[in-house]
């Protein structure tokens, strides 16, 4: 992460889903010192403020070894698997494997994106699904007019609901019990966030009854 990065975050110019890749991305010295920040813990109370969100008191990690430790253990290693995946696949069982990671792939291919190529994570992983959906929030922003809005806020609706919001439950409520409070804070409000995001898009298409029959999403 970047200095500018790490100054966006903090000033709440950074969109709501790169904020969250950028926490729960695989721990780096500017990670750490996004976490060690001053303004850092107002910025986590005001997101759990505006979302209704209750916040645990939790600490930054001291080392950056502290926080690598932590989330090595916590979201990559583990028998027969870690503790707390952080993979839709691993918590959706409605389809096999290849078919969720498919159906990944149809959503990002939909909108000319592809998963990250900074890793070798699988398309179902948090980050991916948090990259993917920051690029359906610029676009919403961007998509002044109705007809141009429509098919990104189904996407994103759908996505939410297929994909982060299937899985997302389980892991933060794993997260209750097994990881340090910065983790349990982060991934619940994230939760929290993509909840709402989901209630607006199904607020705007409500009022807006032609999207539903105008638009085909990226699993029709």
């Amino acid at each position: 992460m970047s200095s500018s990065s790490r100054g966006e975050a903090l000033s709440g110019e950074l969109e709501p889903y790169s904020f969250f890749q950028r926490c729960l991305e695989k721990p780096s010295a500017e990670q750490l010192a996004l976490f060690q920040h001053p303004q850092f813990p107002s910025l986590l109370a005001g997101l759990a403020a505006d979302l209704g969100e209750a916040l645990l008191a939790w600490e930054p990690p001291p080392t950056f070894a502290d926080l690598e430790a932590t989330y090595i253990s916590l979201f990559e290693v583990g028998l027969p698997a870690p503790p707390i995946p952080l993979l839709c696949s691993h918590y959706c069982h409605r389809d096999p494997v290849p078919k969720v990671l498919h159906e990944h792939m149809l959503f990002y291919t939909t909108f000319v994106l592809a998963p990250r190529d900074d890793d070798d994570e699988t398309a179902d992983h948090l980050l991916n699904e948090l990259d993917f959906l920051a690029a359906l929030s610029r676009l919403e922003a961007a998509a002044v007019e109705t007809e141009r809005a429509r098919p990104v806020r189904l996407a994103k609706r759908d996505f939410l609901a297929r994909q982060l919001l299937a899985w997302l439950p389980e892991a933060a409520a794993k997260a209750e019990d097994l990881a340090p409070p910065l983790f349990v804070a982060l991934l619940s409000l994230l939760l929290a966030a993509a909840r709402a995001d989901h209630q607006r898009q199904e607020a705007w298409l409500a009022a807006h009854p032609e999207a539903e029959t105008s638009a085909k999403t990226a699993t029709d």
